[in-house]
């Protein structure tokens, strides 16, 4: 699944993926989901990698991607962390990917090119 959220019209690409998985933002994900959910479309939005973002937290990419699966759970200094390196409020990160995609500073998001025919390179 590919996670877009990079412009505008690129957001409602991303919430079309995230409907057909079955996400409806605030029904029925707990805010752990909602928060992994949000990370995985940053990471998408800015081109960050589990091991750009491991070095942010000073974790490793290991335990980035065990906090990504759900194996271990962000911790709140990890949540503040985050949003400070993404420009974005605490409370931004926690609402939702949609959300703290919109409140992305526009300098934060990687370029993409779309072809003729809507499809991302």
């Amino acid at each position: 699944m590919k996670l877009l959220c990079i412009t505008e019209s690129n957001s409602l690409i991303f919430m079309r993926n995230l409907h057909r998985l079955g996400y409806n933002e605030g029904v029925g994900l707990t805010l752990e989901e909602s928060l992994r959910l949000t990370v995985a479309a940053l990471m998408q939005v800015t081109g960050d990698s589990q091991r750009s973002v491991a070095a942010v937290l000073g974790l490793t990419q290991t335990q980035v991607s065990r906090r990504q699966s759900g194996a271990v759970s962000w911790s709140l200094r990890d949540v503040d962390v985050l949003a400070e390196h993404y420009g974005i409020g605490a409370l931004d990160l926690l609402a939702g990917p949609t959300r703290a995609c919109e409140a992305l500073p526009a300098d934060r998001r990687r370029s993409v090119r779309v072809d003729t025919k809507g499809a991302s390179r």
